[in-house]
């Protein structure tokens, strides 16, 4: 397991992240949790997308950072529940109208 900060350098604001997918890449199995003092959502998302097993917050007290510690070692991930908020969001994006959806199947055919 790896327990890792988000920033490094103070020039480089996702440090943690290309860890994250570095670590992907050569250790598939190994299990990251990513700890920042960054309050905005996107780090929580950055981190989830690269792949980390837990993301913590440094305010966090000890009971929940040993709780995100024993939930990656038992194979679980542990993100705040903000998370499915953010996700929902960034995923809610513009919807096709209906026609639009039925004109799909011809876009694709190059029937336009």
């Amino acid at each position: 397991m790896v327990l890792t900060d988000l920033h490094f350098a103070p020039h480089d604001p996702t440090d943690g992240i290309d860890l994250i997918g570095a670590l992907r890449e050569k250790h598939p199995n190994v299990r990251v949790v990513l700890i920042t003092a960054e309050t905005d959502d996107q780090f929580m998302l950055l981190a989830h997308d690269a792949g980390a097993d837990a993301f913590l917050w440094k305010h966090a007290g000890a009971g929940e950072i040993s709780k995100a510690i024993e939930a990656v070692a038992s194979g679980f991930s542990h993100f705040p529940s903000r998370l499915r908020q953010a996700l929902d969001k960034r995923n809610s994006g513009p919807r096709l109208t209906e026609r639009e959806s039925q004109l799909i199947p011809y876009f694709a055919k190059g029937l336009t």
